[in-house]
């Protein structure tokens, strides 16, 4: 992409290593839990970069078309994308959290605050984007 890097895109699994670094047992962090909240971090990175490999400007649609995606077009792209990633659904996540045997009350809570985590800064990115414009523009008619 010329105008957006998909690639520093939050949330990330990063910002979920660096939020959970330290504070888990080895058992917690081999449990089912554990991998369901860092599931939602790399979903959403993978989103990202399923994003920046589609809209690779080497790529022969673009390549042999000498031409390439307006910025508008890249905007609507990188909402859409935040938008889908605000808004997957958390609660299976917290029912496997709430549900583990492998991890104690506090490593309860922090999973579960880090599936809040990750819901601020997935909305927080969508917020600061915004819908993409093509859907404001049909509701503006």
């Amino acid at each position: 992409m010329k105008y957006y890097s998909p690639q520093n895109a939050q949330p990330g699994l990063n910002e979920f290593h660096q939020f959970t670094r330290g504070k888990l047992s080895d058992a917690a962090t081999r449990g089912l839990s554990y991998r369901a909240t860092a599931s939602l971090f790399t979903t959403a990175r993978k989103l990202y970069d399923t994003l920046k490999n589609a809209t690779s400007e080497q790529l022969s649609v673009f390549a042999n078309s000498k031409k390439y995606l307006s910025q508008r077009q890249e905007h609507d792209l990188m909402a859409l994308t935040a938008q889908y990633t605000a808004l997957l659904d958390l609660q299976l996540v917290r029912d496997i959290i709430e549900q583990d045997t492998a991890t104690n009350d506090a490593e309860k809570a922090l999973l579960l605050a880090a599936v809040e985590l990750y819901k601020a800064s997935a909305t927080a990115s969508y917020s600061a984007l915004g819908s993409p414009r093509w859907v404001e523009d049909i509701t503006e008619a």
